[in-house]
């Protein structure tokens, strides 16, 4: 009975200590949190007069851009002259029709406005940085969505200035101002290689290309890591911005922009100096760029054969997996067979070069039993693996599964890849030609070797279409066909040889493979040395 009275104080004082700490944290936060938008906090109020640019307008103050997002009808009328007072401009939108998706879009369109009001003004962004780690409310006396009233509400603006500052404090405000604001594309295959030709301007020089791929964006300006770095004293450290874009405004040049990053001296496209800094310029091929008061200039040329050249590959893949679909859908006991022995399919890489069916063999004997091990690059039966991969195919998808169980084992030396055959490459299952798989590394898949039409078609022995990989023997090169040895007939004058060359073909250079030459070079200088003695005791029998 002791016990569980001293237990149950025990729990009692612990309780008690809870509840205490929990009411000074409160009382803490109450009397160090910023309610009160004014002061040195008036950067925070939604009324304040700052520029902020929503749907490609900019608007005198937050107010106004939200005002323009929940009545999109008065958008021209907030731009007059006479309504940069927040008064005027709520007298604007009286009778006007609010958006229909208003209620689903306010979220997003608050975090746009201000995202794009801190990104603007550095101040603003200092002062709410310094706030540490403080509440921020918005009181007021009617709005509880936005604000609280007399401690009660939603307060989503704080919440939304709570999230802008810790992307400040972790540095990647400007990431999320890109890809929200500007809307960054994220599609690789939408990305057209840009290339900048830097010259002089009086054409002294000699001139240099600056092709930027690979990425969504591209900085110009003094410092060494970006993209185009220019030195002259005008040039800020971060000037410019080159970007791939989805908003309307960058869709008639493929989606490239140019954006100045608040430059003292500004940017200059085709000598017409961009009037705002932080807003997007449709970047065409042929234009000329200039930074600041700099003597160079750069050519922009757009090369978007290639994106369409890769858009059309998407194209051609996605009508024979249709085509495969209506097969499939013709004949189902077929399709069901072939989806069967898929799932029964391995995909073996990291193997030796010269690593033939009888050792996969060996080494899948205890999974199950194997019914046929394809080598790309081989079409003859019995190859080897020339390419450092195999799809080992097994009577069952349980020994298929048995058999993902060696990956990372070692075998002659080499580390194992064993994964299921329908599973796409890491890194490089896309279609984009990245990732280890692609770059021969770990079994070599690349390009849409992870795809199942892909599968599908070296199953069904369709080489030519299916397997279009490069070989990733260090040793293997490409080499002009030797003809065949001609028999010659005991004075016989032998063959002139034909000027015409037969096409290069790929031979392994593995161990085996040169073994296999030597002998053969071996029996053709016998051959050789014995039809010479044969011709030249004829010729001496003649005399």
């Amino acid at each position: 009975m002791t016990e569980k009275k001293k237990a149950a104080k025990e729990a009692a004082l612990q309780g008690a200590r809870t509840a205490e700490a929990r009411i000074a944290e409160e009382a803490k936060k109450k009397f160090t949190r910023i309610d009160a938008f004014e002061g040195i906090y008036e950067c925070f109020a939604l009324d304040i007069a700052c520029q902020v640019l929503y749907n490609g307008v900019m608007h005198y103050s937050a107010k106004h851009a939200l005002l323009a997002a929940q009545y999109p009808d008065a958008t021209d009328h907030l731009q007059a002259p006479g309504s940069a007072e927040v008064s005027a401009a709520l007298k604007l939108v009286e009778g006007e029709a609010e958006a229909k998706t208003w209620p689903q879009i306010r979220l997003k369109a608050m975090e746009k406005i201000l995202r794009d009001k801190f990104q603007r003004c550095e101040e603003y962004r200092k002062k709410l940085k310094d706030t540490g780690d403080r509440d921020l409310v918005w009181e007021n006396e009617e709005d509880t969505f936005w604000g609280a009233t007399k401690g009660r509400g939603q307060n989503h603006l704080g919440r939304i200035l709570m999230d802008v500052r810790k992307s400040i404090h972790e540095e990647t405000d400007f990431h999320s101002w890109l890809f929200l604001c500007c809307e960054l594309e994220s599609d690789s295959v939408r990305w057209p290689p840009v290339e900048l030709v830097e010259s002089k301007d009086d054409g002294s020089g000699d001139t240099q290309v600056h092709r930027l791929t690979g990425k969504e964006y591209y900085k110009l300006g003094k410092l060494p890591s970006n993209s185009v770095a220019a030195l002259h004293p005008s040039i800020s450290r971060e000037h410019a911005l080159i970007l791939h874009s989805k908003l309307e405004v960058a869709r008639p040049t493929g989606g490239v922009a140019i954006m100045d990053l608040g430059s003292k001296f500004g940017t200059h496209v085709d000598g017409r100096r961009l009037t705002n800094g932080f807003v997007l310029e449709p970047l065409k091929s042929g234009c000329k760029l200039k930074l600041g008061a700099s003597t160079r200039s750069y050519e922009v040329r757009v090369n978007l054969r290639s994106q369409i050249e890769e858009l059309e590959r998407q194209q051609r893949e996605l009508m024979r997996e249709v085509q495969s679909i209506d097969q499939d859908a013709a004949d189902p006991v077929q399709a069901a067979k072939r989806l069967a022995k898929e799932e029964a399919t391995c995909f073996v890489g990291g193997l030796e070069y010269d690593t033939e069916k009888a050792d996969l063999l060996g080494l899948f004997q205890d999974c199950g039993h194997v019914e046929e091990v394809r080598f790309p690059g081989q079409q003859e039966v019995g190859g080897k693996a020339v390419k450092g991969i195999a799809f080992v195919v097994f009577d069952s998808a349980m020994a298929a599964r048995r058999a993902c169980g060696l990956s990372g084992e070692m075998f002659k030396g080499r580390k194992l890849k064993v994964a299921p055959a329908t599973d796409r490459p890491k890194g490089g299952g896309k279609g984009d030609g990245k990732g280890k798989e692609a770059k021969g590394e770990e079994g070599g898949r690349g390009h849409d070797t992870g795809s199942r039409q892909f599968l599908r078609d070296m199953l069904d022995g369709k080489w030519e279409r299916g397997v279009a990989l490069p070989s990733l023997s260090p040793e293997r090169r490409e080499r002009p066909r030797r003809a065949s040895p001609v028999r010659r007939s005991p004075g016989r004058p032998s063959p002139r040889p034909s000027p015409r060359r037969s096409p290069p073909r790929d031979r392994s250079r593995s161990r085996s493979g040169r073994k296999d030459r030597k002998k053969t070079e071996r029996r053709r200088k016998k051959r050789k040395k014995s039809s010479s003695d044969s011709d030249s005791s004829s010729d001496s029998g003649g005399v």
